[in-house]
């Protein structure tokens, strides 16, 4: 009996925690304003992981308007920035990609 309790509350807190983490990467996607939501696809379209250096080429921002993107992006915890010689590497949380 104990061994079925234990594995029912396994189960239930398993999907509990799919179930939050699912719900809150909908809330931080309806959060995003229009252009934090341009860099994140950008970024999803490069496969998860992006140069800042070249996505700012790549959407023709300045450089203090998509810092200003990216800080804001890895405040909602949709990206995590690494420094990489003179730019940066942005990446998607895994959250978001579905692993």
């Amino acid at each position: 009996m104990v061994a079925i309790a234990g594995g029912i509350a396994t189960v239930l807190t398993f999907v509990f925690r799919k179930y939050s983490t699912e719900r809150a990467m909908r809330v931080v996607l309806m959060t995003l304003t229009d252009d934090e939501r341009l860099v994140f696809e950008a970024i999803l379209r490069s496969n998860g992981q992006a140069y800042q250096d070249r996505l700012r080429r790549e959407l023709d921002l300045s450089k203090s308007k998509l810092s200003t993107l990216v800080k804001n992006l890895e405040r909602k915890h949709a990206i995590t920035k690494e420094r990489y010689f003179r730019t940066n590497v942005l990446k998607v949380n895994k959250e978001f990609l579905g692993g």
